[in-house]
């Protein structure tokens, strides 16, 4: 009764990650990139995408307990324990974008910079030097979704979120398309990583949910990747 409910809720929650986010089910169903943290293989359309397997080990040991306790064969409890602790994290980064010289123009002017400062960025911007990328990086495990996206800005010898050179790029937790369907989720961490050779945009989130009536504990941890050269690696730790 549980594995058939977990299943139709599931369900649900794959019909709302498509029609809200845009993920497609080849990308869910043939991974890009098999390996934890490998690089985004190019899904065509100026876009890259990964998908990568995520078990947590500790709920797991949380629900074969829970299991043995209630007496269940070791069938159903393993059974149950992997649909419920296992997961798909998807990675998709848009192409290479530049920052124009209009953008940076309005920007020098909102901020009230000095000529010398806005100058020098409108410089940097005609050149082509100050570009981006836009990324989205999500944990699917059935009837739970968390995601995270932003924007990171790099010029060939940094990469930031957090102010730099009069760009901002952005860092949303708990971002749109985020479902749990029974879960309670806890945001714990969620960064704006400042200027250098790399920025890793880094997401933690617990979760917990009851499971036969007793409660079960997941967290993660979400990391996104963006060098000063512009290649971006994801992966995810926790349990």
């Amino acid at each position: 009764m549980v594995r058939i409910a977990m299943r139709s809720i599931a369900a649900t929650v794959a019909v709302f990650i498509l029609g809200a986010t845009g993920l497609t089910l080849s990308a869910q169903a043939a991974p890009l990139s098999p390996g934890a943290g490998g690089d985004p293989a190019d899904a065509g359309a100026g876009t890259q995408a990964s998908t990568d397997r995520f078990v947590s080990e500790s709920c797991i040991e949380q629900v074969l307990e829970i299991s043995r306790d209630l007496g269940d064969s070791d069938e159903d409890a393993h059974a149950e324990a992997d649909e419920l602790c296992t997961g798909t994290v998807i990675s998709e980064t848009s192409e290479e974008m530049t920052a124009s010289v209009d953008e940076v123009a309005r920007l020098a002017e909102s901020e009230s910079m000095s000529p010398a400062q806005a100058s020098m960025l409108v410089e940097r911007a005609a050149s082509g030097a100050i570009k981006y990328k836009k990324w989205t990086h999500a944990y699917w495990g059935g009837s739970i979704v968390e995601k995270h996206n932003g924007t990171t800005y790099y010029d060939g010898s940094r990469a930031w979120v957090k102010e730099y050179r009069g760009k901002t790029g952005s860092h949303v937790c708990h971002s749109e398309g985020s479902i749990g369907i029974g879960w309670a989720v806890e945001r714990i961490s969620c960064n704006k990583p400042t200027a250098a050779s790399s920025a890793d945009n880094y997401y933690r989130f617990d979760a917990s949910v009851f499971f036969k009536g007793s409660p079960v504990n997941l967290g993660v941890g979400l990391h996104f990747r963006v060098s000063a050269n512009g290649a971006t690696k994801s992966w995810q730790v926790g349990g």
